[in-house]
Formats: C-alpha cells, structure tokens, sequence
C-alpha cells in the first residue's frame, strides 16, 4: 500500500514470520529538492492492528513515552526514513494493520500524510 504527496512517497509493508506480524513503514522524497518535515513530539510514526470487527488490538505507540519538543528534519531527494515494528497474532485470523506518519510537510501547520492500512490473514 502506497501514497503519495506533496513530494512525497509514503509506503506500508507487512510480512508474515510465523504467526508474526512485520510492518514496515518508509517514507521517502520523490522531489527534486529537500523537504522539510515537522514533528510536535519525538514520536515519528505510529502502528496498530486491528481484528476484524475494527478493534485495536495493539499499538506500537501504547506505554511508550514521547518527549514534548518540536523538531525538524529535512529530507535530501531519493533520502528515505524507515519505521519497522513486529507483533504476534494471538491465533490465525485476519487482521488490518494501520501505518501513520505523524509528522508534517513544512511546519507544523503542514499537512500529514493519511493513514495506510492493509488487511493480513494469518492461518
């Protein structure tokens, strides 16, 4: 599952390992020149699974402590960043995994790029 934005290229990538679930997230500039990207916390990106009546089942973001801090990042063209996050299935069934980027293009008044999700059955 892909998007692409404002220069912007963003991708979502889930493998199986066993009952395992491995999500991978990159953003990358498909501009000719460098992006600014924005962030109001230290989290740069976020991910759940859901099962198959909607319900989160797990959050990658879930206990985890953010700093407060604005901060900046710029990305050169063809340079990407990559989220990578692992969960295990309790049992074989489908699942939607939801990927987010939660920084912005420009500022923090920038948009942000939407939420990718892709469904995943586990047997």
């Amino acid at each position: 599952m892909s998007w692409e934005g404002h220069g912007l290229r963003l991708e979502l990538d889930v493998a199986l390992k066993g009952r395992a679930l491995v999500m991978r997230m990159t953003l990358e500039n498909v501009a000719p020149g460098p992006i600014p990207l924005a962030f109001s916390t230290s989290k740069t990106w976020d991910a759940e699974v859901r099962d198959e009546e909607g319900r989160v089942l797990w959050r990658w973001s879930a206990g985890k402590l953010f700093l407060q801090v604005v901060r900046y990042l710029e990305l050169s063209p063809g340079e990407a960043i990559t989220f990578r996050a692992e969960w295990e299935a309790p049992k074989p069934g489908r699942y939607t995994v939801v990927g987010y980027f939660v920084g912005h293009v420009g500022d923090l008044s920038g948009p942000t790029p939407p939420p990718l999700a892709l469904e995943v059955e586990i047997g």
